[in-house]
């Protein structure tokens, strides 16, 4: 007779990593990057999106909208670190509040705008990026 524990299963290293990196993230303020409004707890995100915690993560993680929007975490200020400059795109002229924020909207990768903004790629995802 063979025994499962579900304690085993759910214990494991694969679901404590995952657990713990959502964790470290929910406790988090969330933005609402076409918006601009910031929400306090994803509580009240999911309430708002009327989405599961599991499932708001994952979107926000892999810039997914969520019901028409696309949430990002706020982080606090490290100390030692610079803060996050703002950027706009040249085209549209929009000024991005980081450049975390401009890669979700225009579905590139953060290291590949980085780039552009160094002068090393004259555009990134078809558009010109200056430091506002």
């Amino acid at each position: 007779m063979c025994v499962l524990i579900v304690e085993d299963i759910i214990q494991s290293p694969m679901a404590l990593g995952f657990a713990k990196t959502m964790e470290n993230t929910l406790n988090r303020k969330f933005k609402c990057v076409e918006t601009g409004k910031i929400i306090g707890d994803i509580e009240k995100l999911c309430k708002q999106t009327g989405l599961g915690k599991t499932t708001l993560y994952r979107y926000i993680k892999m810039g997914k909208s969520c019901r028409g929007n696309h949430y990002i975490v706020v982080k606090d200020p490290h100390p030692g670190r610079g803060m996050a400059k703002p950027i706009q795109c040249q085209e549209t002229e929009k000024i991005y509040d980081s450049i975390g924020q401009a890669a979700v909207i225009a579905k590139v990768s953060p290291q590949a705008l980085s780039q552009c903004l160094k002068g090393k790629a004259k555009t990134c995802g078809g558009f010109h990026w200056c430091y506002a």
